[in-house]
């Protein structure tokens, strides 16, 4: 990195999503602490939609020295004043095939943060802003079922759902967060990992917080009420789904959600919420699966 440019450095941390996860609201609450600069959206590591046109030099620009420390140079009691920790997000990184590869050739110290919610409910959410966007078209019903079908035809094998470009329909793969924890894992250890539900996040914030900030490494801070009012979001209100195809959706993810949540220690239901490092290993898709499943939240209404 220095023979690239001066004043060069590299990101402490990394939230790789997930869209309609509460992802904007983490950024601006971790902005608000004094040993954190709130890091930015900057899509670095996102080849498929275009955005890393921007130089290596530009991206490392961002984590200047003089402002942001190295991974790790923070840890410990001897804190220096004149520095912060600095990160930077995206929400599309989770799903990204190539993003793992590239941060972790770049900086293999990033810790990350994952934000995961409801898959029905995430997905349902981002069909409606994207209607409100002007950039989807068709029903949701329509919408919903031609994606689960497309991708039915691939999955599990999620390298092959990219190749053939299934997964750019995002509005449904999105929320199979067993495959992208499943890439992300095969290029960064599982005590870089952290898994928030964003439905605790949501209803319990100063506690999913003081998580984050120990798995940050830097100390506790006790949000006012003016940060969590300026870092809420409300969020819309949408009409009821139809039973038939939200029994249709609860069926497509409900055993990659089972293995991904019983694998990380977080029951379905939201009750038992470790928000912790994911376990060693992850298995294959299509391995079994052993304890009960509760069901799916149910959207509310």
């Amino acid at each position: 990195q220095h023979r690239l440019c001066d004043n060069c450095g590299l990101p402490s941390f990394v939230i790789i999503g997930v869209q309609k996860g509460g992802t904007t609201s983490l950024h601006g609450y971790l902005g608000h602490h004094p040993q954190l600069r709130r890091p930015p959206k900057l899509h670095y590591f996102e080849p498929s939609r275009n955005l890393h046109a921007q130089p290596l030099a530009w991206y490392l620009r961002q984590f200047d020295p003089p402002e942001c420390a190295a991974p790790g140079e923070l840890a410990g009691p001897h804190w220096p004043l004149q520095k912060k920790m600095c990160g930077e997000g995206s929400p599309h990184y989770s799903m990204e095939y190539d993003a793992p590869r590239l941060l972790a050739a770049l900086s293999p110290a990033a810790k990350l943060v994952f934000l995961v919610r409801c898959p029905i409910k995430r997905a349902y959410s981002a069909w409606y802003m994207n209607v409100r966007k002007g950039t989807r078209h068709g029903t949701w019903a329509q919408v919903a079922t031609d994606q689960m079908a497309r991708l039915s035809t691939c999955l599990p094998d999620w390298a092959r759902c990219n190749q053939l470009g299934l997964v750019e329909d995002k509005i449904i793969a999105r929320s199979l967060y067993f495959f992208q924890m499943q890439r992300w894992l095969q290029f960064f250890p599982r005590h870089q990992v952290l898994l928030v539900q964003s439905e605790r996040f949501f209803n319990r914030t100063q506690e999913e917080l003081d998580r984050i900030h120990s798995f940050l490494g830097v100390s506790r801070f006790r949000y006012s009420r003016r940060h969590v009012s300026e870092n809420r979001n409300p969020g819309g209100t949408y009409a009821p789904m139809d039973a038939e195809l939200y029994t249709s959706l609860h069926a497509f993810y409900h055993n990659y959600t089972r293995q991904f949540y019983d694998l990380a220690g977080v029951d379905m239901d939201g009750r038992s919420v470790r928000s912790a490092t994911l376990p060693q290993s992850l298995p294959h898709a299509a391995g079994a699966v052993t304890g009960t499943a509760a069901a799916l939240p149910r959207i509310q209404r």
